[in-house]
Protein backbone atom coordinates (compact mmCIF):
# COMPACT_ATOMS: atom_id res chain seq x y z
CA UNK A 1 0.00 0.00 0.00
CA UNK A 2 2.93 2.33 0.65
CA UNK A 3 4.08 1.99 -2.96
CA UNK A 4 0.57 2.60 -4.28
CA UNK A 5 0.22 5.58 -1.94
CA UNK A 6 3.50 7.05 -3.17
CA UNK A 7 2.54 6.52 -6.82
CA UNK A 8 -0.88 8.02 -6.15
CA UNK A 9 0.57 11.16 -4.57
CA UNK A 10 3.10 11.57 -7.38
CA UNK A 11 0.36 11.08 -9.94
CA UNK A 12 -1.89 13.62 -8.20
CA UNK A 13 0.84 16.27 -8.45
CA UNK A 14 1.43 15.32 -12.08
CA UNK A 15 -2.27 15.59 -12.93
CA UNK A 16 -2.49 19.04 -11.34
CA UNK A 17 0.49 20.19 -13.41
CA UNK A 18 -1.00 18.78 -16.63
CA UNK A 19 -4.40 20.36 -15.91
CA UNK A 20 -2.74 23.75 -15.36
CA UNK A 21 -0.62 23.38 -18.50
CA UNK A 22 -3.70 22.48 -20.56
CA UNK A 23 -5.63 25.45 -19.23
CA UNK A 24 -2.73 27.82 -19.97
CA UNK A 25 -2.30 26.17 -23.38
CA UNK A 26 1.45 25.65 -22.97
CA UNK A 27 1.60 21.97 -23.98
CA UNK A 28 2.57 21.47 -27.61
CA UNK A 29 -0.42 20.44 -29.71
CA UNK A 30 0.89 17.06 -30.80
CA UNK A 31 1.39 16.00 -27.18
CA UNK A 32 -1.91 17.17 -25.70
CA UNK A 33 -3.86 13.97 -26.27
CA UNK A 34 -0.90 11.84 -25.16
CA UNK A 35 -0.75 13.69 -21.84
CA UNK A 36 -4.47 13.20 -21.34
CA UNK A 37 -4.33 9.48 -22.21
CA UNK A 38 -1.39 9.00 -19.83
CA UNK A 39 -3.23 10.70 -16.96
CA UNK A 40 -6.39 8.66 -17.55
CA UNK A 41 -4.54 5.37 -17.98
CA UNK A 42 -2.10 5.72 -15.09
CA UNK A 43 -4.77 7.14 -12.78
CA UNK A 44 -7.14 4.27 -13.51
CA UNK A 45 -4.33 1.73 -13.04
CA UNK A 46 -3.29 3.10 -9.64
CA UNK A 47 -6.92 3.39 -8.54
CA UNK A 48 -7.64 -0.21 -9.59
CA UNK A 49 -4.64 -1.72 -7.80
CA UNK A 50 -5.33 0.47 -4.77
CA UNK A 51 -8.97 -0.67 -4.68
CA UNK A 52 -7.79 -4.28 -4.80
CA UNK A 53 -5.44 -3.65 -1.88
CA UNK A 54 -8.25 -2.03 0.11
CA UNK A 55 -10.57 -4.96 -0.53
CA UNK A 56 -7.92 -7.38 0.72
CA UNK A 57 -7.35 -5.31 3.86
CA UNK A 58 -11.08 -5.09 4.49
CA UNK A 59 -11.48 -8.86 4.04
CA UNK A 60 -8.68 -9.40 6.57
CA UNK A 61 -10.49 -7.03 8.96
CA UNK A 62 -7.57 -4.59 8.94
CA UNK A 63 -7.68 -0.82 9.26
CA UNK A 64 -8.54 1.04 6.03
CA UNK A 65 -7.00 4.55 6.05
CA UNK A 66 -9.41 7.27 4.92
CA UNK A 67 -6.71 9.37 3.27
CA UNK A 68 -5.74 6.41 1.10
CA UNK A 69 -9.34 6.03 -0.05
CA UNK A 70 -9.51 9.74 -0.92
CA UNK A 71 -6.25 9.46 -2.84
CA UNK A 72 -7.65 6.62 -4.94
CA UNK A 73 -10.78 8.66 -5.66
CA UNK A 74 -8.59 11.53 -6.92
CA UNK A 75 -6.61 9.11 -9.12
CA UNK A 76 -9.84 7.91 -10.70
CA UNK A 77 -10.99 11.49 -11.43
CA UNK A 78 -9.32 11.78 -14.90
CA UNK A 79 -11.20 8.70 -16.14
CA UNK A 80 -14.45 9.91 -14.57
CA UNK A 81 -14.00 13.39 -16.06
CA UNK A 82 -13.28 11.94 -19.51
CA UNK A 83 -16.40 9.80 -19.31
CA UNK A 84 -18.41 12.81 -18.16
CA UNK A 85 -17.12 15.07 -20.95
CA UNK A 86 -17.38 12.64 -23.85
CA UNK A 87 -19.89 10.10 -22.53
CA UNK A 88 -20.11 6.51 -23.67
CA UNK A 89 -21.60 7.69 -26.96
CA UNK A 90 -18.63 9.96 -27.57
CA UNK A 91 -16.08 7.26 -26.75
CA UNK A 92 -17.82 4.99 -29.25
CA UNK A 93 -18.04 7.70 -31.94
CA UNK A 94 -16.35 7.04 -35.31
CA UNK A 95 -12.80 8.35 -35.87
CA UNK A 96 -13.73 11.67 -37.48
CA UNK A 97 -12.34 15.13 -36.82
CA UNK A 98 -13.98 17.27 -39.52
CA UNK A 99 -17.65 17.09 -40.45
CA UNK A 100 -19.98 19.29 -42.48
CA UNK A 101 -23.63 19.60 -43.38
CA UNK A 102 -22.47 19.82 -46.99
CA UNK A 103 -19.96 17.05 -47.69
CA UNK A 104 -19.67 17.88 -51.41
CA UNK A 105 -18.96 21.60 -51.09
CA UNK A 106 -18.23 22.25 -47.40
CA UNK A 107 -17.99 25.80 -45.99
CA UNK A 108 -14.47 27.19 -46.20
CA UNK A 109 -12.23 27.42 -43.13
CA UNK A 110 -10.81 30.72 -44.31
CA UNK A 111 -9.32 31.77 -40.98
CA UNK A 112 -7.89 28.32 -40.28
CA UNK A 113 -6.25 28.21 -43.70
CA UNK A 114 -4.38 31.40 -42.82
CA UNK A 115 -3.41 30.45 -39.27
CA UNK A 116 -2.99 26.69 -38.97
CA UNK A 117 0.53 25.27 -39.18
CA UNK A 118 1.97 21.85 -39.99
CA UNK A 119 1.38 20.59 -36.46
CA UNK A 120 -2.35 21.23 -36.79
CA UNK A 121 -4.86 19.08 -38.62
CA UNK A 122 -5.19 19.76 -42.39
CA UNK A 123 -7.69 22.39 -43.48
CA UNK A 124 -8.86 20.40 -46.51
CA UNK A 125 -12.12 18.56 -45.90
CA UNK A 126 -11.51 14.78 -45.70
CA UNK A 127 -13.88 13.66 -48.46
CA UNK A 128 -12.79 10.04 -47.94
CA UNK A 129 -14.69 10.01 -44.62
CA UNK A 130 -17.95 11.31 -46.11
CA UNK A 131 -19.57 7.87 -46.18
CA UNK A 132 -18.59 7.29 -42.55
CA UNK A 133 -20.05 10.65 -41.53
CA UNK A 134 -23.30 10.02 -43.40
CA UNK A 135 -23.71 6.63 -41.72
CA UNK A 136 -22.90 7.92 -38.25
CA UNK A 137 -24.70 11.28 -38.41
CA UNK A 138 -27.54 11.15 -40.98
CA UNK A 139 -29.12 14.22 -39.35
CA UNK A 140 -26.13 16.44 -40.15
CA UNK A 141 -27.30 18.10 -43.35
CA UNK A 142 -28.07 21.59 -44.74
CA UNK A 143 -31.08 23.27 -43.21
CA UNK A 144 -33.48 25.73 -44.82
CA UNK A 145 -34.66 28.78 -42.90
CA UNK A 146 -37.50 31.20 -43.75
CA UNK A 147 -35.21 34.23 -43.61
CA UNK A 148 -33.48 36.51 -46.07
CA UNK A 149 -29.77 35.86 -46.46
CA UNK A 150 -28.94 39.01 -44.49
CA UNK A 151 -31.24 38.05 -41.60
CA UNK A 152 -30.01 34.46 -41.58
CA UNK A 153 -26.43 35.74 -41.54
CA UNK A 154 -27.14 38.14 -38.67
CA UNK A 155 -28.90 35.46 -36.63
CA UNK A 156 -26.07 32.99 -37.28
CA UNK A 157 -23.56 35.47 -35.86
CA UNK A 158 -25.76 36.00 -32.83
CA UNK A 159 -26.30 32.29 -32.19
CA UNK A 160 -22.57 31.62 -32.48
CA UNK A 161 -21.83 34.16 -29.74
CA UNK A 162 -24.62 32.73 -27.57
CA UNK A 163 -22.90 29.35 -27.77
CA UNK A 164 -19.66 30.93 -26.56
CA UNK A 165 -17.83 30.75 -29.88
CA UNK A 166 -15.34 33.46 -30.83
CA UNK A 167 -15.86 35.16 -34.20
CA UNK A 168 -12.55 35.25 -36.08
CA UNK A 169 -13.72 36.08 -39.62
CA UNK A 170 -16.96 37.22 -41.25
CA UNK A 171 -17.83 38.30 -44.75
CA UNK A 172 -21.43 39.35 -45.36
CA UNK A 173 -20.96 39.61 -49.11
CA UNK A 174 -19.94 35.95 -49.32
CA UNK A 175 -22.21 34.84 -46.49
CA UNK A 176 -19.25 33.30 -44.66
CA UNK A 177 -18.56 33.23 -40.92
CA UNK A 178 -15.61 31.58 -39.19
CA UNK A 179 -15.55 30.98 -35.45
CA UNK A 180 -13.43 29.13 -32.90
CA UNK A 181 -14.20 27.25 -29.72
CA UNK A 182 -11.97 25.98 -26.93
CA UNK A 183 -13.47 23.14 -24.93
CA UNK A 184 -14.14 23.83 -21.27
CA UNK A 185 -12.23 20.72 -20.26
CA UNK A 186 -8.85 19.77 -21.77
CA UNK A 187 -8.79 23.05 -23.76
CA UNK A 188 -8.94 21.49 -27.22
CA UNK A 189 -9.64 23.96 -30.03
CA UNK A 190 -11.95 23.62 -33.02
CA UNK A 191 -12.68 25.79 -36.05
CA UNK A 192 -16.26 26.36 -37.17
CA UNK A 193 -17.38 27.65 -40.56
CA UNK A 194 -20.93 28.82 -41.34
CA UNK A 195 -22.15 29.59 -44.84
CA UNK A 196 -25.44 31.31 -45.68
CA UNK A 197 -26.73 30.80 -49.22
CA UNK A 198 -29.81 32.70 -50.47
CA UNK A 199 -32.53 30.63 -52.11
CA UNK A 200 -34.92 33.47 -52.87
CA UNK A 201 -36.03 36.70 -51.20
CA UNK A 202 -37.52 34.90 -48.20
CA UNK A 203 -35.53 31.68 -47.80
CA UNK A 204 -31.90 30.75 -47.21
CA UNK A 205 -29.80 27.63 -46.75
CA UNK A 206 -27.36 27.43 -43.86
CA UNK A 207 -24.41 25.04 -43.90
CA UNK A 208 -22.08 24.57 -40.97
CA UNK A 209 -18.77 22.78 -40.66
CA UNK A 210 -16.90 21.93 -37.48
CA UNK A 211 -13.29 20.75 -37.54
CA UNK A 212 -10.96 19.82 -34.69
CA UNK A 213 -7.74 21.78 -34.84
CA UNK A 214 -5.52 19.47 -32.81
CA UNK A 215 -6.78 15.87 -32.70
CA UNK A 216 -7.63 13.19 -35.25
CA UNK A 217 -10.62 11.92 -33.28
CA UNK A 218 -13.27 14.33 -32.07
CA UNK A 219 -15.24 11.87 -29.87
CA UNK A 220 -18.43 13.10 -31.52
CA UNK A 221 -17.91 16.70 -30.39
CA UNK A 222 -18.15 18.21 -33.88
CA UNK A 223 -21.54 16.61 -34.50
CA UNK A 224 -22.80 17.79 -31.11
CA UNK A 225 -21.54 21.30 -31.86
CA UNK A 226 -23.45 21.42 -35.15
CA UNK A 227 -26.58 20.05 -33.48
CA UNK A 228 -26.28 22.66 -30.74
CA UNK A 229 -26.11 25.42 -33.34
CA UNK A 230 -29.14 24.14 -35.26
CA UNK A 231 -31.18 23.75 -32.07
CA UNK A 232 -30.21 27.19 -30.76
CA UNK A 233 -30.88 28.79 -34.13
CA UNK A 234 -34.36 27.27 -34.15
CA UNK A 235 -35.03 28.51 -30.63
CA UNK A 236 -33.94 32.06 -31.42
CA UNK A 237 -35.92 32.05 -34.67
CA UNK A 238 -39.07 31.05 -32.76
CA UNK A 239 -38.44 33.85 -30.26
CA UNK A 240 -38.24 36.40 -33.08
CA UNK A 241 -41.42 35.07 -34.66
CA UNK A 242 -43.32 35.27 -31.37
CA UNK A 243 -42.31 38.90 -30.84
CA UNK A 244 -43.44 39.82 -34.35
CA UNK A 245 -46.94 38.44 -33.83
Amino acid sequence: MKIIGFLGQALMVWMCMVALALELDVIQLQYKLLFVIFCVGSGTLVATFGAGALIIRYAQDKYVPTDFVLLLVVCFCPAALTLYVFGVKGLLAPPLNDISTDIVNPPALTYAAATRTKIHQPVEFPSHTSALQTAAYPDIKPFHVPLTARDAYSLSLYVGTLLGWSIVYDNLAKGDINLQEKTRFLAFKSDIAIRVTPVDEDYSIIDIRSAAMEVEWDFGSNAERIRAFVAKFGTELEKRRSTEI
